[in-house]
């Protein structure tokens, strides 16, 4: 069934049709949420995983179950958790389920907007002379912030950094 499903996914990576692999298309290959144009392919394949009664949607027994079919307990803070995002990010339409582009969103979300914002946030943070970038004293002198934010994946990208982009 793997094999299968990378199979479809080698398919859609190879974008010139040429049964090889170049480095962009084996990118796309070994990381396809990060590809536009492999998101029908990867919704697919989790359609075929959990569309369980076939009827084209997921609804939201289909989008908690783990992979044996098992549901959480409803009291659990992953249980509630999880039933929020789906009534209220991932439903657009609110009609209990999930149609093919709504799942697009849950497989692939759209990170843009969220990394925009944390990236204002680090900035009006440590900004300390108001102009607009950080200079690497401004960053040491407020390495609790960035220590703090995903952003920087914790603190780790401030130990490789580019001095054009400080």
């Amino acid at each position: 069934e793997l094999l299968e499903e990378d199979k479809v996914l080698w398919k859609a990576a190879d974008i010139n049709n040429d049964n090889r692999l170049d480095a962009k298309e084996f990118a796309a290959f070994n990381n396809p949420e990060e590809f536009e144009h492999m998101s029908e392919t990867l919704v697919g394949q989790m359609f075929e995983r959990r569309d369980h009664n076939k009827d084209g949607f997921i609804d939201f027994k289909e989008f908690i179950a783990d992979e044996n079919g098992n549901i959480p307990d409803s009291m659990t803070e992953h249980y509630i958790s999880e039933k929020d995002k789906f009534e209220n990010d991932y439903d657009q339409n609110h009609d209990g389920r999930l149609d093919f582009n709504e799942c697009i969103n849950w497989i692939i979300p759209n990170n843009t907007e969220i990394a925009l914002n944390e990236a204002l946030h680090l900035i009006s943070s440590a900004d300390t002379n108001h102009d607009n970038r950080l200079s690497i004293d401004e960053i040491v002198d407020n390495h609790d912030v960035f220590v703090g934010s995903e952003a920087t994946d914790f603190g780790q990208q401030l130990h490789t950094h580019v001095n054009d982009e400080l």
